[in-house]
């Protein structure tokens, strides 16, 4: 007598409710599923299309972002604001208005030992600019780099 063990062909991602449940119920990206399951988000892109699930469409946003901007925290599923991150950015704000570049805030925050938001040891001027554009109180023109006041002044 020969015993024999079948394994299944078919990959958890070829499961229509599972891909339901993940995508629609969940809100995961392709991105989130994909690496769920070690797989390629065009894989779960095919397997989505195939099963008649609707793809969202990419700059909406997908109800469970991967991480949230500097100045917020999740707790318990919902934004709240981080109080330390929001003392950072009233300094970066602070800083702007005296007229120092992304780079001179970089520097001075990475000199003093803050950390960013993966508790990184250095900042970078994208960060900082990202800060600042995410802020109501102070909004810059990313690409000519006119100071705050400027700025507001110009609205």
């Amino acid at each position: 007598m020969i015993d024999t063990i079948w394994f299944s062909k078919k990959q958890p991602f070829q499961c229509r409710d599972l891909l339901h449940q993940k995508y629609i119920v969940e809100g995961l990206s392709t991105r989130q599923i994909a690496a769920e399951f070690f797989c390629s988000r065009s894989t779960i892109k095919k397997y989505l299309k195939e099963h008649g699930i609707e793809l969202r469409r990419p700059h909406l946003n997908h109800g469970r972002p991967s991480q949230p901007r500097y100045g917020q925290r999740l707790v318990r599923g919902s934004e709240v604001e981080h109080l330390t991150e929001q003392r950072v950015i009233k300094v970066v704000n602070d800083l702007r208005e005296q007229g120092l570049s992304l780079r001179q805030i970089c520097r001075f925050l990475s000199q003093i030992g803050v950390p960013t938001k993966k508790r990184g040891v250095r900042w970078h001027p994208e960060m900082v600019n990202r800060i600042l554009s995410h802020n109501p109180s102070c909004k810059i023109e990313a690409l000519t780099g006119k100071a705050c006041q400027q700025t507001m002044e110009a609205l």
